[in-house]
């Protein structure tokens, strides 16, 4: 049983034939999420921009991760 109360997102599937750049490229996509879920809870404005440049950041590298792979 989990007691944390943050969400647990899986966007990739966890099957083995599934490639692991996709499967990558949900898990960044998932934490971009989650941080997205959770700067809104920043009072700080400074910290909810490092946040959102975060979580560009992980968009940015699914993306380049799913560019490599097609």
């Amino acid at each position: 049983m989990f007691t944390s109360l943050s969400p647990r997102l899986f966007v990739a599937s966890n099957h083995d034939n599934s490639e692991p750049g996709i499967k990558k490229a949900g898990e960044l996509e998932a934490m971009a999420s989650l941080l997205e879920t959770f700067m809104s809870k920043f009072k700080c404005e400074t910290d909810k921009q490092f946040y959102q440049e975060v979580a560009e950041s992980y968009r940015a590298a699914a993306r380049e991760v799913l560019r490599r792979n097609s």
